[in-house]
């Protein structure tokens, strides 16, 4: 599916005569024959277990129409009507129908008919497909005697289709812009849908429905699913679109990757003498704090980012970032650091950044003897590690 992925629609409106009620999927009974606002025009007709068109006793010489109109549902869009016909007189083999012609016509305002099927046998069955628009409907008989119509059903035209696609995966870096979804679902005549997010993942995303179902009317929804993009992870989530006819699910999985980021460190030397001090001044590109480490602890110090030679040898530096809920961790940065033996003196003075190595300031003195420094403090004697000798 695209990045671009939503839940809305266009619809075809169909406007429905308010005095249609003849209801959907019901057989006709007498009760609907003599409802006048169903059935608007009877003539010489009746009810006889159907619609009777026409006078099986004295009718054996007309041969006009003979029909009723019936008036559909004002709710609803027909599908189609489905009944059984056949012609029919009291004097039976002796005189029988003649010219027997069965057809069913509609109307979208009752004035202007269109045939929709003839028949002309003198059993027959009907299964015919309504215009959208139909909202009446004509039987008719113009054989001589008695037509009569039976089993009279008209269906209701109800559809959905399922969604074009049910699967969502977007895919982004953290801080990008929230991804919109999309995709069309066809309905018809249908309740509206009601949207149900559910999963660990659910609060990641935000889903709605334009052009909802509605009774009476076509239409394509266009569902919409937003994924917010900001919480680095895999967030999964199941959306339902139900209205307790049809139901469907799409399935969203939003995958939010950290950003990356680098440690930027050159350092002026890799040579120290004992006694030197050092600044580490490692940056990362995400602005975060960087940390050091070392291989060992007793050639150098390490602190406030500084890096103070103690005795002669090597040791590995290490600069590392280890990321947070937006950064990955970055690639960790090492240099091999190698301190050389100071000549032997001695010096009033301790070297900058160890004046606090006893925790308070005093005057004290250092000596350098074999490579290695030891501070005087009255009589007694320490290394650099503060430790009394």
């Amino acid at each position: 599916m695209k990045k671009i992925f939503t839940i809305f629609a266009v619809a075809m409106f169909t406007a429905l005569s308010a005095m249609a009620q003849l209801p959907y999927n019901t057989t006709m009974t007498s009760d609907h024959y003599n409802d006048a606002t169903i059935v608007q025009s009877k003539g010489d007709n009746g009810w006889d277990g159907g619609i009777r068109c026409g006078n099986k006793d004295l009718g054996g010489f007309d041969y006009n129409d003979k029909y009723v109109v019936i008036a559909l549902s004002s709710k609803g869009i027909p599908a189609k009507i489905t009944c059984n016909s056949r012609a029919e007189s009291v004097q039976g083999t002796l005189f029988p129908p003649t010219d027997i012609v069965f057809y069913i016509a509609w109307s979208a305002d009752n004035s202007s008919f269109t045939t929709l099927e003839t028949k002309k046998s003198k059993t027959n069955s009907f299964d015919v497909a309504l215009p959208k628009e139909a909202k009446y409907i004509k039987l008719c008989y113009s054989g001589n005697f008695a037509g009569f119509f039976t089993d009279i059903v008209v269906s209701e035209l109800v559809y959905c289709n399922a969604p074009e696609h049910d699967v969502w995966e977007p895919n982004d870096t953290i801080g990008a812009e929230p991804m919109l979804g999309e995709t069309t679902m066809a309905w018809g005549n249908t309740e509206p849908f009601e949207l149900t997010l559910t999963g660990d993942g659910a609060s990641q995303f935000t889903v709605a429905i334009d052009n909802n179902a509605s009774k009476g009317r076509e239409g394509v929804a266009l569902l919409s699913a937003i994924y917010k993009n900001d919480v680095a992870g895999v967030h999964e989530a199941v959306l339902t679109i139900a209205n307790g006819t049809y139901s469907y699910t799409i399935n969203l999985k939003g995958t939010t990757l950290k950003k990356t980021q680098e440690i930027v460190w050159v350092l002026d030397t890799l040579v120290m003498t004992v006694g030197d001090t050092l600044e580490l001044a490692a940056l990362a590109t995400s602005g975060l704090e960087v940390s050091y480490e070392t291989d060992v602890d007793s050639v150098v110090l390490l602190e406030a980012g500084k890096m103070v030679a103690l005795n002669s040898g090597e040791v590995v530096v290490t600069a590392k970032q280890e990321g947070d809920a937006t950064y990955e961790a970055a690639e960790v940065v090492a240099y091999t650091i190698t301190v050389v033996a100071a000549d032997d003196d001695e010096d009033d003075d301790v070297p900058t950044g160890f004046e606090n190595v006893f925790g308070e300031q005093v005057k004290v003195s250092k000596i350098v003897r074999d490579g290695k420094i030891y501070i005087i403090r009255g009589e007694q004697m320490y290394d650099m590690l503060g430790n009394r000798l």
